[in-house]
């Protein structure tokens, strides 16, 4: 399970990166924002705050669709990004979350499951991103892990 939870890391300092380097672009172009990439980028930063208060048993403080300024995402995705390396140097990986979703439908998924869950997400919902930046003709950061690795 080491190898799984150091890999997670791994992941996790990947997207921490590329999320704050979007957070700063955002801030950067404000006035080239468009709304669908506030938004996403909105989602994207609370739903992992929402799957990380479901691991820690908290009531979350976001809506997954609540839309926040942009300093203040990148502030709760720091938050985010200190909170899931806590999980993973403190929480046993198999340990199984019961929550419900925001449709209000019961479920259960090991930790490790929504971390790399979590991981998953974000990395869709930043590709949305880089193509709402491209259409305004923000040139979007290289965001592919490989690339990261080099």
């Amino acid at each position: 399970m080491d190898s799984i939870r150091n890999f997670l890391k791994e992941l996790y300092e990947f997207s921490h990166h590329h999320n704050q380097t979007i957070a700063d672009i955002l801030s950067a172009h404000r006035e080239a924002n468009t709304d669908k990439a506030v938004r996403l980028f909105s989602h994207m930063v609370n739903a992992h705050h929402i799957w990380v208060s479901r691991i820690n048993s908290h009531k979350a403080l976001y809506g997954v669709w609540e839309i926040l300024p942009v300093a203040k995402l990148r502030d709760i995705s720091q938050d985010n990004f200190d909170q899931t390396l806590h999980i993973l140097d403190s929480v046993d990986l198999s340990t199984v979350v019961a929550y419900t979703n925001t449709q209000g439908n019961s479920y259960k998924n090991t930790v490790k499951d929504i971390l790399f869950h979590v991981v998953n997400h974000t990395t869709y919902h930043r590709g949305q991103i880089a193509l709402e930046l491209r259409q305004v003709g923000i040139t979007p950061p290289v965001t592919d892990f490989i690339a990261y690795k080099r």
